[in-house]
């Protein structure tokens, strides 16, 4: 299991190695599902390609991902509008209906 202390070993090669693995699903004639463009903006994110990965999402939620777990987390991750509150808004929802406590 890759850990973020062996990131700090191996420096970035493993994210881009990330990011090239998601760049070949994502040329595939059929690799554009939801779940493969929010991996793919995940691995934009951690290279620091806010504005790509930012457009990963929005071409994922076009292609009928809005209500994707991974698509929601690295929209709330990026601080795009609305994620925050949506992902809050589940959280909530869940909790009252399981009478949870934080």
């Amino acid at each position: 299991m890759f850990s973020w202390e062996e990131a700090d070993e191996q420096g970035s090669r493993p994210l881009h190695q990330s990011y090239y693995f998601y760049e070949e699903l994502y040329q595939l004639p059929s690799g554009r599902t939801p779940a493969v463009l929010a991996s793919h903006a995940a691995a934009h994110l951690l290279l620091g390609h806010v504005d790509e990965a930012k457009a990963d999402i929005e071409e994922a939620v076009q292609q009928g991902g809005e209500a994707d777990g991974d698509v929601l987390a690295v929209g709330a991750s990026l601080g795009m509008d609305g994620y925050v509150q949506y992902v809050l808004s589940l959280f909530f929802s869940l909790r009252v209906r399981q009478n949870l406590t934080i």
